[in-house]
C-alpha cells in the first residue's frame, strides 16, 4: 500500500511539474514579443536611448526567447532533479520541496525577463546565463514577483509580465 501510493503521488507529481513547465514555455514564448518591446520602451524612457525595433529584430525577440525558454528549463529540469535527488539522501527535507521548487522557478522566470535587456545590449545567451547566476538575487526576486502577481486570478496574467518586464529593464 505505502510503496504503490508513494510511486502514484510521485508520478502525479512529475506530470504536475511538465506541465507547469509547459505552461512556463508558452507564456514566455507568447509573451516574448509584447516584453521585448516593453522593455525597449522602459530602457527609452529610464536612459532616453532610442532603439530602432523592426519585423525581423521581432523574429530574432522571438527566436532567441524560444531558445532561452529551452535553455531555462533544460537547467530548471536539472535542478529539480538534483533537488529530488539531494531530498533522498536528507530524510525528512520533503517538507521543503514546495519552496524549492519555487525557488527554482523564480530563479528561471527572473533569468527569462532580463534576458530582454540583455539582448538588447548586445549580450549573448551564454553571457546572460552567466549575468544570471551571477545575480541569483536579482534573478529570485523578479521571478518570485512575477509568479505570486501571475497567479492573481484574472489580473495577474496581464500585470505580472508588465512588472517583471519593468524590474529587469536598465
Amino acid at each position: 500500500g505505502g510503496l504503490i501510493s508513494w510511486f502514484i503521488g510521485g508520478t502525479f507529481n512529475v506530470i504536475e511539474m511538465i506541465l507547469y513547465m509547459i505552461i512556463q514555455f508558452v507564456v514566455l514564448t507568447l509573451l516574448s514579443p509584447f516584453n521585448s518591446m516593453l522593455s525597449e520602451r522602459f530602457d527609452s524612457e529610464i536612459t532616453g536611448r532610442k532603439f530602432e525595433t523592426s519585423f525581423i529584430q521581432v523574429l530574432n525577440d522571438l527566436l532567441r526567447a524560444v531558445f532561452v525558454a529551452m535553455i531555462a528549463i533544460v537547467f530548471e529540469i536539472t535542478c529539480v532533479i538534483g533537488w529530488w535527488i539531494l531530498s533522498l539522501i536528507l530524510p525528512g527535507s520533503d517538507f521543503l520541496d514546495p519552496i524549492m521548487f519555487f525557488l527554482i522557478s523564480a530563479f528561471f522566470f527572473g533569468f527569462a525577463f532580463y534576458d530582454y535587456s540583455l539582448e538588447r545590449h548586445g549580450v549573448s545567451t551564454l553571457g546572460s546565463i552567466g549575468f544570471s547566476f551571477s545575480k541569483m538575487s536579482y534573478m529570485l526576486v523578479t521571478g518570485s514577483i512575477f509568479m505570486l502577481i501571475f497567479n492573481i486570478p484574472y489580473i495577474g496574467l496581464f500585470i505580472a509580465p508588465v512588472l517583471a518586464t519593468f524590474i529587469s529593464t536598465g
